[in-house]
């Protein structure tokens, strides 16, 4: 039946075998409808053939169909015309209007399949020759393979190229050459990164709201000995001040819990210990040939989580005096970049030695490249002392706590002692080691040079040495006039052991 299903092949369906239908004559010509019979319509085939089918144009390439594809089913015809012909299987029945179109009557032809060859089985003999030729081919193969992996593991491996061999050298990442070129960064990284520490801190702080809580700190270290005693770490008094718990963590990523040794707040020197012998302790520069435009390099812990951080700049001056909360510090000026956790670290001239302790950065708007640090010779002066003695020796003490007003905001912060202000602006008493001395005394004056701040006061007592005796003049509230008065009392220095 042709109907357009010509080109099915229904073996695929394991129905009937494959067949082919016969090619049409060339001279036949399309077959008249019986008398009685309605002509049918023509329907044009995109390639050029002409069918009576409705739905022939269809099934040329894109889609093959089997007996049984109408999508219509069988409760509808191929298409809207001629429905009462009906349509019939062309096993059997009437033929239908579309059938056949001029062809033959269609023959299915079988195609001839030849009778399989009987296979005989294989020789024993024929089995053990074929296992053991795969096993040589293997074994070749396989030495090869090893001794190249091996070749490729230790660094050499030989391929023939063009009837000659190629030797390649693979280097090994884990024994890079020394960086041996002096005047590089890259040169004092190799030969100082080792010496410098990341330092963690926790402190317990009590508050009368929130009871007692843990603040955690940051910053880095430099290692200056190691010895059999253990290795002394300098940083910045800043750092580990007031802290319950000092860690140390060192270039290879061990940690190590550090005792705390001394501190001077004055110079901004703190030397922590861990116990642990033979690490790597920085070479320290002579400060005196340090000069102002001189390459540097800065290694710390940045932010309190970048260890090892290297940057680079110059000195920018030698010694500028800088004021810090109060304290006026000696420090060496540098544009190397400088961020929190750098305090502690190291600043290295360009062939690795120590020239001086990061401590501080100016920070503020449009304020770039102001970084300062301790000058290496006033840092390790400090901490031998500290090493040794605890506290810095010869440094003189008025025997005085006290604190500074100077404006409104300082008022409100120490209200308790609000009545003793109304003496004016300046440093006040709030205890003393000489009964003489009064809590609400503001001092105005050593040897009749005024005091009016901490910085007017500290200056003037690095001019005396322990055992001087100093005319400290004290402004009093005579409560009963409601007035201030001046009083002298002559005080004996002494030394200053925290």
């Amino acid at each position: 039946m042709n109907n357009g299903f010509e080109n099915m092949n229904r073996d695929e369906f394991g129905k009937e075998p494959l067949v082919t239908p016969p090619p049409a004559a060339e001279s036949a010509a399309p077959q008249e409808p019986a008398a009685g019979q309605a002509q049918m319509p023509h329907y044009g085939s995109p390639y050029g053939a002409r069918s009576n089918d409705p739905q022939a144009s269809y099934q040329t390439n894109a889609y093959r169909q089997t007996e049984n594809a109408n999508p219509y089913g069988n409760a509808y015809p191929p298409s809207g015309y001629a429905q009462g012909q009906g349509y019939r299987n062309y096993e059997g029945g009437n033929p239908s209007p579309y059938s056949n179109n001029g062809y033959p009557p269609y023959q299915p032809t079988t195609f001839y399949r030849p009778p399989a060859k009987e296979k005989k089985p294989a020789t024993k003999g024929f089995v053990v020759g074929m296992v053991t030729v795969a096993m040589v081919i293997c074994l070749l193969i396989g030495g090869a393979g090893g001794a190249f992996l091996y070749s490729l593991l230790s660094g050499r491996v030989s391929l023939p190229l063009g009837g000659g061999t190629v030797v390649i050298q693979q280097g090994n990442q884990e024994d890079k050459p020394p960086v041996t070129e002096k005047g590089s960064a890259a040169y004092v990284a190799s030969v100082a990164a080792d010496a410098v520490v990341e330092v963690t801190t926790e402190t317990v702080s009590t508050d009368k709201y929130y009871g007692q809580y843990v603040t955690q700190g940051a910053g880095s270290g430099v290692i200056i000995s190691s010895g059999e005693g253990g290795s002394y770490v300098i940083t910045c008094a800043h750092v580990i001040e007031g802290a319950t718990k000092v860690m140390v963590k060192l270039t290879s990523g061990e940690e190590y819990e550090a005792t705390y040794t001394a501190a001077d707040t004055q110079t901004d020197i703190g030397v922590i210990k861990i116990d642990v012998k033979g690490l790597k302790a920085a070479t320290v520069a002579d400060f005196s040939k340090v000069v102002v435009g001189e390459e540097v390099v800065a290694i710390g812990n940045p932010l309190g989580e970048l260890g090892g951080s290297v940057t680079n700049g110059i000195v920018s001056a030698l010694d500028r005096d800088v004021i810090i909360d109060g304290t006026t510090y000696h420090l060496l000026q540098t544009n190397t970049e400088i961020n929190p956790g750098n305090s502690g670290g190291g600043l290295f001239n360009m062939d690795g030695q120590l020239i001086g302790v990061v401590n501080a950065k100016s920070a503020g708007e449009n304020i770039e490249g102001l970084g300062f640090a301790i000058p290496v010779d006033d840092a390790m002066e400090v901490a031998a002392e500290l090493i040794e003695h605890g506290y810095v020796t010869g440094r003189v003490k008025l025997g005085v706590e006290v604190i500074e007003v100077l404006d409104q905001a300082d008022i409100q912060q120490h209200w308790q002692y609000s009545r003793y202000f109304i003496s004016g602006y300046g440093v006040y008493i709030i205890n003393a080691e000489d009964k003489r001395l009064k809590t609400g005394d503001r001092l105005a004056a050593i040897d009749s040079i005024q005091i009016t701040s901490f910085i007017d006061l500290k200056a003037l007592l690095q001019e005396y040495e322990v055992g001087d005796t100093v005319k400290v003049t004290v402004s009093r509230v005579n409560y009963r006039t409601e007035r201030a008065e001046m009083i002298d009392i002559e005080i004996v220095l002494t030394e200053k052991t925290s």
